[in-house]
């Protein structure tokens, strides 16, 4: 009996680098999401066309950032009718080939984050890609609150953004 493994190991996925976001640095500038709308809409400036966006909301004093986690079993690739997204397996990357997406819109709908975003006039559906691993959010992230950082180390910074409190009691048990 053959034993057939995956391409990639777990400990080979933990290495896979994607964007991290650190709230606590995070000075809403916006200047991410102007990078990659330069970068990727043919030198446009604009919030509208980006892959990164910003959720400030100014009542609680709190920015949080909207971006494509790359995931590691992507919704989107698996509902894809025409099979027009694909993950890299060494970088993790996952792409939306334009030339083969058909604007369903499928992949907006079934994504946790809702992060593919449909563009009327391309008649597609697009997203991040990495910039191919070199991501202009993070090179134009003065404040660096956006990091490019393997999935392991994103896993240990998100943990301390986000980590309860401990409370006086709790601590001495």
């Amino acid at each position: 009996m053959a034993i057939t493994l995956e391409k990639n190991t777990l400990a080979d996925v933990a290495k896979q680098k994607i964007l991290v976001f650190d709230k606590r640095l995070c000075t809403g500038c916006r200047m991410c999401e102007i990078a990659c709308s330069f970068n990727k809409f043919g030198n446009t400036y604009s919030y509208e066309q980006t892959h990164i966006r910003h959720v400030i909301e100014f009542d609680r004093g709190e920015i949080e950032c909207q971006y494509c986690q790359h995931c590691e079993d992507p919704l989107c690739l698996a509902s894809c009718p025409v099979d027009a997204i694909h993950k890299d397996d060494e970088t993790g990357i996952v792409k939306i080939n334009p030339l083969e997406c058909i604007g369903c819109q499928t992949c907006n709908i079934v994504c946790p984050a809702r992060i593919p975003k449909f563009y009327a006039e391309k008649k597609i559906s697009i997203k991040c890609d990495l910039c191919d691993g070199d991501p202009a959010c993070v090179k134009y992230c003065s404040p660096m609150a956006i990091s490019h950082v393997t999935r392991e180390e994103a896993d240990k910074i998100l943990q301390e953004i986000y980590e309860e409190p401990k409370i006086a009691s709790q601590e001495t048990k």
